[in-house]
């Protein structure tokens, strides 16, 4: 997206607002605690995302 949108996608702003995201190690945590409960209902697949049965 930023190679076909160039400088009007990307700001000065976007970058501090990442760098201000990045340094919230409170923040991180959280959303790796939200991102790996997300994915408890997945274990119980096949290799191919079907839920087994029986």
């Amino acid at each position: 997206m930023t190679t076909l949108m160039g400088p009007h996608a990307v700001t000065k702003d976007m970058y501090a607002a990442y760098k201000e995201m990045a340094a919230d190690t409170i923040g991180e945590s959280e959303a790796l605690e939200w991102a790996e409960g997300t994915m408890g209902g997945f274990a119980d697949t096949d290799s191919k995302g079907r839920v087994p049965f029986g």
